[in-house]
């Protein structure tokens, strides 16, 4: 089986070493470790310290206009809050590009999102594909 695993928070590297990311290594590499391969598609890899396991691809979405969402020191706050959601719906819209681009050269037997705000990638491409989804 092939699985693709979305992970859409910036806030979750790959590579991390807090419990979340922790958690998405761990997941991934334990579908791998069972015989299956797994895609990662993931908001941001974070500094690699190894090689990820075997049948383990980590893919990170390139987000056009990084600089345009990141507030200067005079952004009032509540401006600040819509520059980060706003970056959010175009990691969204990224996401989306890179999954439908393995779908068209993979074969995709089900995507798994972990929950993350305003992300609705996965499950909009399982249902444009016609592929099982699983949050």
């Amino acid at each position: 089986m092939h699985l693709a695993y979305v992970c859409a928070d910036p806030g979750i590297p790959y590579w991390g070493t807090k419990g979340a990311s922790i958690h998405v290594r761990s997941f991934t590499g334990a579908m791998a470790a069972a015989g299956h391969s797994v895609t990662v598609i993931i908001a941001r890899t974070g500094k690699q310290s190894a090689d990820p396991p075997a049948g383990v691809r980590v893919i990170e979405v390139p987000i056009e206009q990084e600089g345009f969402f990141e507030p200067s020191a005079e952004t009032p706050i509540e401006q600040t809050a819509l520059l980060s959601e706003s970056r959010q719906f175009a990691q969204n819209r990224a996401t989306q590009d890179v999954i439908n681009d393995i779908v068209a050269h993979t074969p995709i037997d089900v995507i798994c999102e972990r929950y993350s705000l305003f992300s609705t990638a996965g499950r909009e491409c399982a249902r444009w594909h016609s592929i099982p989804f699983v949050l």
